[in-house]
């Protein structure tokens, strides 16, 4: 089953518009398409949909949707940042992402560049950068209970700059701790330890352990080499029972099944054997 549900179109920060994508989807032979407009924030007009373009998008997809019944499944979800508006519609599904932090009041972007990142842990962090993290993993922690999210988007966002490993050491035990106490409170609620508490869950049975995307993005924006998650993050998503799915987070249309095969051998390495689509029926799970 040929399927990408992380779309972004000219209604955010996107180059094509939701039918372009349609007829390239539907030209690759795909299954069904899942768009998911950056939700609205309201520190940010340039990059995610404003209110009213939100309807706009909606309506738009509504009507594609209808238009190309016969010819392919379309899926309309929403991107929620951390920081975003309340989901202000009933989506199809929903990627809940960190893009930024939220610092002394202002908003800091991670993905906007290394020297964002760096400036911002001088300026904030007293230059350690593990801090920074530490306060990005503290929101990915929350990420589901915060944006009421489907899927976990990009969960290492923070490593995108950091193919050379310069920008911090990916194998530090302050970091490897970092992420760990992250999947702790995404999976079980448990105590994620004294730097953070997030909001406690219940355990998790199999059929609703939490999704995360392999996202190709980053490989075709050439910032990175592999998919986020890192394969370490991949072997302790599986080792507690996750489930992933394939995502381009695709900003034009030519990107949408962009490195999938890196995806898959990614996934087999990190021990998966299945992976996540999502079906008029929800999501299933079906073999790599």
């Amino acid at each position: 089953m040929k399927q990408n549900l992380h779309t972004h179109t000219v209604f955010c920060d996107g180059e094509d518009t939701p039918e372009a994508f349609v007829k390239e989807a539907i030209a690759r032979g795909f299954d069904s398409i899942g768009f998911s407009g950056h939700g609205y924030a309201f520190f940010d007009d340039e990059y995610c949909m404003s209110r009213e373009g939100t309807k706009a998008y909606r309506d738009a997809l509504l009507s594609l949707r209808d238009q190309y019944r016969d010819q392919i499944k379309i899926y309309i979800g929403v991107e929620q940042d951390y920081f975003s508006d309340p989901v202000s519609y009933q989506w199809d599904f929903v990627i809940g992402s960190v893009h930024n932090l939220l610092v002394d009041g202002e908003i800091y972007a991670l993905d906007l560049g290394r020297e964002l990142i760096e400036r911002t842990a001088a300026e904030h962090f007293g230059g350690d950068i593990y801090s920074l993290i530490a306060e990005y993993y503290k929101l990915e922690s929350r990420v589901v209970q915060v944006t009421g999210c489907d899927i976990i988007g990009h969960f290492d966002l923070i490593s995108k700059y950091n193919e050379d490993c310069s920008l911090f050491d990916p194998h530090h035990p302050d970091y490897v701790e970092m992420w760990s106490r992250a999947l702790d409170n995404i999976f079980t609620g448990a105590d994620v330890g004294s730097f953070w508490t997030g909001a406690q869950r219940t355990g998790v049975s199999s059929s609703e352990a939490p999704i995360f995307e392999i996202n190709t993005g980053a490989m075709t924006g050439g910032y990175r080499t592999v998919p986020y998650p890192s394969i370490d993050i991949l072997r302790s998503v599986c080792a507690r029972g996750g489930r992933i799915l394939f995502s381009s987070d695709s900003h034009k249309k030519e990107a949408i099944e962009n490195y999938f095969d890196v995806a898959r051998d990614l996934a087999l390495e990190a021990g998966f054997t299945e992976r996540t689509v999502l079906t008029d029926e929800g999501f299933v799970q079906i073999p790599l």
